[in-house]
């Protein structure tokens, strides 16, 4: 029965497949089939085109993004490498100039020195070591043109190492200043900062207005100039008070370290020459005008212990300077600088005495054969100017000073940058001057100085300061004219 229903369903397919209406549809079923089979075939083809077009599209994605990075990884690489080796940022200061000294003596006789050049050179320095420390240094070269003589090639005569590298000399390169700065804790309401070495006491205020600078020092330069090795600290007020500028420092130095030189030999303590060294303690307390922009506010203090004569020699008394300062920067957005110093000098001598050829024995601010061994003295002198800032393109700035000093006026300012050393005249100076910018680096400084002496030895701790015209002052400089003209670069 099941073979019979099989072979009968078989005959009815068979006759149905084969039928020519079947025929026709199938063809038109298989050509729509090969159709939609190109049609896969060109899509698939398509998506392997597409596939590329991606792949080489990432490829050169990731290619641009390794060169970039790439790219990246070396700067990284050349600022780190710069960071490694610039431990010490260089600057550079550079300083020629020269003067027409004409000068009248008391006897009547005139002397002078027209053209005289000299050459300065300054290598700045700093290092940023951490955070709360950094090192700050100065190397200096100051010389006459065509010269080539040290200041003095006995190593004894340790009054002269405030000056080396601020008065004229031979090319020798000085330490002019190496300290650091080590900030304890900025997080203390009164932040302490501690600066070691040889300290930043030169062209102190108000130098800066004349050499077209910042600040570069702290301490009135009426009273101090030069080259100084001690400590200092600093105690800062400024965010306790609020007032700027507010700060009080503490110091503490050697002006003369008692040694010798036996056999070529220095010996740095000399416990058999009987010579104290002499010390130097100091206070500064500095502040500012309230509601008053650019204003600085100062009042010094500084004691020389144990003061010693010409190549220590002996210990001859003390010297305390007294000092005020006002300073005011650009009134009133006005472009005018003002400023004022008054200082106060007094000797306390001991009666001890150095010998000096032609005048016996000389102690401090006194002398055997004035017969003032052993008295005490007191000196002021007081230092004011002004700077304006001329209000056309490409104007410069004119400037003027004016100092006096007293008969028993004394500083500390030998190692003053200025020749004739004029904040220590016993006597008044004037100076005018004019600085014309060459770019934003580089200046042109014309100026004149005129100084009149009233008593001798303007500078010297040692011997009776005399009345000019008095006996033994005929060789005295009386007047002192000096025309100058330099040139100075700070990069």
């Amino acid at each position: 029965m099941i073979n019979k229903q099989f072979f009968a369903a078989g005959f009815f397919a068979l006759s149905v497949f084969g039928s020519p209406l079947f025929a026709v549809t199938n063809d038109e079923l298989l050509k729509r089939m090969e159709a939609l089979e190109g049609e896969v075939r060109e899509a698939k083809k398509q998506n392997a085109e597409f596939k590329a077009q991606i792949s080489g599209l990432e490829s050169g994605i990731k290619s641009q993004m390794q060169k970039e990075l790439g790219g990246v990884e070396n700067r990284i690489d050349g600022i780190e490498t710069s960071v490694l080796m610039n431990k010490i940022n260089l600057g550079l200061g550079f300083r020629n100039r020269v003067d027409f000294y004409n000068a009248k003596r008391v006897d009547g006789s005139k002397t002078g020195s027209d053209n005289v050049w000299t050459t300065k050179l300054h290598l700045n320095m700093d290092s940023q070591i951490t955070d709360n420390m950094k090192f700050t240094g100065r190397l200096a070269m100051y010389k006459y043109w065509s010269t080539n003589t040290a200041l003095n090639n006995n190593q004894n005569m340790s009054m002269y190492d405030p000056i080396q590298g601020r008065r004229p000399s031979d090319s020798s390169i000085f330490a002019e200043r190496a300290y650091l700065d080590y900030l304890i804790d900025k997080d203390w309401s009164v932040p302490v900062t501690v600066t070691l070495g040889r300290q930043p006491s030169s062209d102190g205020p108000s130098h800066q207005f004349k050499d077209n600078t910042v600040r570069k020092s702290t301490y009135s330069a009426l009273g101090f100039d030069g080259a100084a090795d001690g400590v200092v600290a600093t105690m800062d007020f400024e965010k306790l008070t609020g007032m700027e500028n507010a700060a009080i420092r503490l110091a503490y130095g050697k002006g003369y370290q008692a040694y010798n030189t036996t056999n070529g030999a220095t010996q740095y303590i000399d416990t058999t020459s009987g010579i104290k060294d002499t010390q130097f303690y100091a206070m500064f307390i500095d502040g500012s005008i309230p509601s008053v922009k650019g204003s600085l506010i100062q009042l010094g203090y500084v004691k020389a212990m144990d003061v010693t004569g010409m190549s220590g020699g002996a210990n001859l008394g003390n010297i305390d300077i007294f000092g005020f300062m006002a300073e005011f920067t650009n009134v009133a957005d006005s472009g005018l600088d003002l400023f004022a110093h008054y200082g106060i000098s007094k000797t306390d001598s001991n009666g001890n005495s150095v010998a000096m050829s032609g005048y016996g024995n000389i102690g401090l601010m006194g002398m055997q054969m004035m017969g003032d061994l052993g008295q005490n003295h007191t000196g002021n002198a007081f230092w004011v100017g002004g700077r304006y800032a001329l209000p056309f393109n490409k104007a410069g700035k004119i400037g003027y000073e004016y100092n006096q000093g007293s008969k028993y006026w004394i500083s500390f300012t030998n190692a003053a940058n200025d020749l004739t050393n004029k904040l220590a005249t016993r006597g008044d100076a004037h100076e005018i001057y004019y600085i014309q910018p060459l770019n934003r680096y580089a200046n042109i400084r014309a100026g004149a100085q005129f100084i009149n002496y009233k008593y001798a030895g303007s500078g010297s701790h040692l011997g009776t300061p005399m009345k000019l015209g008095d006996m033994g002052t005929a060789n005295e400089l009386k007047n002192l004219t000096n025309y100058y003209l330099l040139f100075n670069l700070l990069f």
